[in-house]
């Protein structure tokens, strides 16, 4: 690194450069739907408990979304988690209306 360019005109000469890049999602759909938010410093993330439910009833979130670790092997298991939790959440529905029957 030796010189920002900042527009045509202006540039200046360094040797370092440090930056704390803001992470925030790509869509504001989760918060259309009533998702709650946080900012955890440089990362906006859609509030959810361990499973990927969200204050939303049948919202859930996995990957980035969710905050979890920007890799894909951990978008891949907080994914699986996530349908772990929709099947559980979806079967303790019918077992529910099943036994008011």
């Amino acid at each position: 690194m030796s010189r920002i360019t900042f527009n045509k005109d202006r540039s200046i000469e360094c040797e370092e450069i440090f930056f704390a890049p803001t992470l925030v999602q790509s869509t504001n759909i989760p918060e259309i739907m009533g998702c709650g938010m946080s900012d955890n410093g440089p990362v906006m993330k859609v509030d959810t408990d361990a499973m990927g439910r969200t204050n939303v009833p049948g919202v859930y979130l996995a990957g980035d979304a969710s905050g979890s670790p920007f890799q894909l092997i951990s978008a891949a298991s907080s994914g699986a988690t996530a349908a772990a939790a929709i099947q559980l959440d979806l079967l303790d529905e019918e077992w529910n209306a099943a036994g008011s029957i």
